[in-house]
């Protein structure tokens, strides 16, 4: 997943680009996440 910043473009850019906003990547927002083999036992009936 991706983190992008956004922002308003200035009046100059909607005309230049017919966009409202500006995204700029900003970086990986949670890298890739794994579950290591856990051992599991029984619940207990306490």
């Amino acid at each position: 997943m991706q983190l992008y910043q956004y922002r308003y473009t200035t009046f100059r850019e909607l005309l230049r680009e017919r966009a409202w906003w500006h995204r700029a990547l900003i970086g990986e927002y949670v890298g890739p996440v794994t579950l290591g083999k856990t051992k599991t036992s029984p619940a207990s009936g306490d």
